[in-house]
Formats: C-alpha cells, structure tokens, sequence
C-alpha cells in the first residue's frame, strides 16, 4: 500500500524554515552524492562497500565504474510528488516481472523489512553479504532509508535483464559519518532474470542524486547573513566549520547584507577542513556564496534536503588569490 507523502508533495520550493536544522542531526544512511547541484553523475553500486563508494568520490577512491560530468545545474525533476510506502508484504522470491522485483525491493527498504529486501537481491548482490543477517547488520552502510518512490516508466530491456527508472526519496542528512544524502536521486534500477523469475541486481543499478537549482544558494546565503545581522541566525548546519565567529560580526550591523554570486569549492581553497570532515565529495557538491557587506566573508553551502545550508564560514579572499572555479 501506498499513500502520498505531504511533505514531499509540498515539493522542495517552499521558504526556508523558520527554526532548526533540518539536514543536522546524523541519520543513518550514506553519502549519495557526488551529483550535487551544478554536476551530474550517474554512477555504479560497487559491492562491498555499497553507496558510500558508489556516490561518492569517497576519501580517496572513485567509484570502480564512476563517472562524473559537469553541467550548468540540475533543476529538480518531475513530479514532485513522491508516494510514501506504509508497510509491505513479503515480497516473495524471485518476482514475477522487473517493475515488481523492484517495487517490492524498495517497499522493503521503505517498510524496514530488509530481510524481504534482501530476498529480492541477485545472487551476486546475496553472496557478498552471504544471509539476510548480513545485509541487516551491513545495511546503514549500503543503502540510505527509503521514504517513498514512484516508477517514472514502464520496464525496457530483454528476457534477461531489464532496467526500471524510478524517482526515490530517501531521508536527506549531511553528517562527518556517511557525508551527503540527497531528498531525491533518479534511479535506474537493474533487474535480472533468476530462478524462473526476476531480482535486483544492485551492483548494475545507478543513481542520479537531484539538489535544488544552484541560484537558490545565492538567496539562503542572504537569508543567513541577515539572520546573523538580526543576532538570531538561522539557516545554517548544526556543525559550521572554518571560522564561524566572522559571522557574528553582524550582529546589529545596520547597513544591508550583500552577496555575490555561487563560485565552486576547488581544492586548496581554505578546503582541508571540509575535506577531512567530508571527504573528496565536498568539492563536487559545496558551493561558495561571498557575502560582502556589511561584513565581508564566505559562506560555504551544501544541498541539505530542499535547501542551501551554511557549512562554514571562511574569510574573504583578495581577487589576487581568488582561483575558484564556476560551478559549471
């Protein structure tokens, strides 16, 4: 059974709240990104060390199969409404046909069953992880919570393997443990034939993590400057690495907070810190948002969820040494 998740049917143009921080605390899941906003990168699962290797450039290593090109932005796709599982059978095994191996994988995965997921795994994906128990206890590190999904398009390929697209939402969160997790990613779900029926084969499939448009950093780094001026700042990650204490400078500065545009977060740009709490991938996904009055200072953003978030706070940089890249 499915039912329509409301706070994904909001979609993620809404304001920006009031309070909190959304994307702070630390879930569970793994980093599904390195398509952030302004890159676009479809890459593989690689068994054994699952999504974490897979959307990540993760500390070190690309993805065995990774891929990465760049783009001027990646606007969020249609719909945005995403139906939200609330429970699940067990699926049984194999399924009767693509769509349903991979409806019932991720009605699993949604419901926490992940027993029934497993059931629903290639034997290749099954001999890594060797019993059910196994991919329970390696589970936080394979596979992000699953909220709610919808199949774009009806199955394409053979009678051996076939590919299902769906658009999946997961439990966004950004955290020193397992890095970035998008809302959303578009993915390209493999299915094989086996036993007379069909699986998922997870090590084939791909995902495509979707972010808001880039432009939307430029007003949340305002919003946040002005919250700071305001001596009630909102709008950033509960963990603002760099130098967070520029910021409070604004605080009951009078004149009007100006920015300028999104620059990328190239290597060697005041990067260490970010790179030791989040690995490689913060070059692919941050942004940098330069506030220049009444303060000067730069902003670092991330996706978190359905907005831009402060990071960290970095000093200004003379255009002499300014060397950072266009996000495109």
């Amino acid at each position: 059974m499915i039912r329509e998740d409301a706070a994904l049917a909001a979609g993620t143009h809404g304001d920006e709240p009031d309070g909190g921080d959304e994307g702070g605390s630390a879930r569970r899941g793994v980093r599904l990104a390195p398509l952030w906003i302004g890159l676009v990168a479809v890459v593989s699962l690689a068994l054994g060390v699952g999504l974490t290797a897979a959307f990540t450039a993760a500390r070190g290593g690309q993805s065995q199969a990774g891929q990465t090109s760049t783009a001027t932005d990646l606007p969020l796709s249609e719909p945005q409404e995403l139906p939200e599982v609330d429970g699940t059978a067990d699926p049984g095994r194999p399924a009767d046909t693509p769509e349903e191996a991979v409806s019932g994988f991720l009605d699993a995965e949604a419901a926490g069953e992940y027993a029934s997921s497993y059931a629903l795994l290639s034997a290749t994906d099954r001999e890594q992880y060797r019993t059910a128990a196994g991919w329970v206890a390696a589970h936080a590190d394979v596979m992000p919570p699953v909220t709610g999904y919808d199949i774009e398009a009806p199955p394409t390929g053979d009678d051996a393997r076939s590919t299902v697209v769906a658009l999946v939402a997961f439990e966004a969160s950004l955290d020193q443990v397992v890095g970035l997790v998008p809302q959303r990613a578009r993915a390209t779900w493999v299915a094989v034939a086996e036993d007379g029926g069909w699986v998922v084969a997870l090590d084939q499939s791909s995902f495509e993590p979707l972010h808001p448009p880039q432009d939307e950093a430029v007003d949340a780094v305002r919003r946040w400057a002005e919250s700071h001026r305001d001596c009630k700042p909102r709008g950033e990650h509960d963990l603002v690495l760099g130098i967070p204490n520029l910021a409070q400078r604004l605080c009951d500065e009078d004149a009007a907070v100006a920015v300028g545009e999104v620059e990328g977060f190239a290597e060697g740009f005041d990067t260490n810190t970010f790179l030791a709490a989040y690995g490689e991938s913060v070059l692919e996904w941050g942004r940098v948002v330069a506030v220049t009055a009444p303060v000067p200072l730069r902003a670092v953003v991330a996706p978190i969820g359905p907005h831009w978030r402060v990071i960290g706070v970095l000093p200004p940089v003379s255009e002499d040494r300014r060397q950072a890249p266009s996000p495109g």
